[in-house]
């Protein structure tokens, strides 16, 4: 599985364990799941159907990790890759509210477009995002995600509907913004 490392995270192969070491809290906290497209609770079970779900091809999903300690702080995927159209979703969270505004989600961010162009070869990667998370715009935007338009009334949360960002990066601005900083992909096997 690849290992991705950034300036403050590196990016490992989620792992069943992880459900236990954070994953299964975070999702059902309420600054986190307030971010989510479900409202839902969810249970140990629902997240071991999702990480069975979320395999390749199909789907990449990772752990996100500090550089230096290792210690696990969020998660990340690529999902719905189509290898035909050359496309794929994202998604990714931190888990606890101390660990975001550090620049973890930034970099996170940027490392898994730099999977979903540089490893599976794909020419666009998008995402949706409710309006009013202003932290993931800015995240967004700060890697090159342009906005395309508004999605209305796209998501039901506490019984209100919330409208939300539909952004997008193509490979060709990807690779117009890319200069080495230092981040790299490497293959363990």
């Amino acid at each position: 599985m690849t290992t991705l490392r950034g300036k403050l995270v590196l990016l490992r192969a989620i792992a069943l364990d992880d459900i236990d070491e954070g994953w299964l809290e975070w999702i059902n906290s309420p600054t986190v799941n307030n971010t989510l497209a479900s409202s839902r609770p969810v249970t140990r079970d629902d997240l071991i159907a999702y990480y069975r779900a979320s395999q390749p091809p199909s789907a990449h999903m990772f752990a996100i990790c500090e550089l230096n300690t290792g210690r696990y702080v969020g998660n990340g995927r690529i999902s719905s890759v189509d290898a035909d159209n050359k496309k794929a979703t994202y998604g990714w969270f931190i888990g606890r509210p101390s660990d975001r505004r550090s620049g973890y989600g930034t970099d996170a961010l940027d490392l898994l477009v730099r999977f979903a162009f540089d490893h599976l070869r794909l020419n666009r990667v998008s995402t949706s995002v409710r309006v009013d998370n202003v932290a993931s715009l800015k995240a967004n935007e700060r890697v090159g995600f342009k906005r395309e338009g508004i999605l209305r009334e796209y998501v039901l949360k506490n019984g209100r509907y919330y409208d939300a960002v539909q952004l997008s990066l193509l490979r060709r601005e990807y690779e117009l913004m890319r200069a080495p900083d230092g981040a790299e992909i490497a293959n363990p096997n």
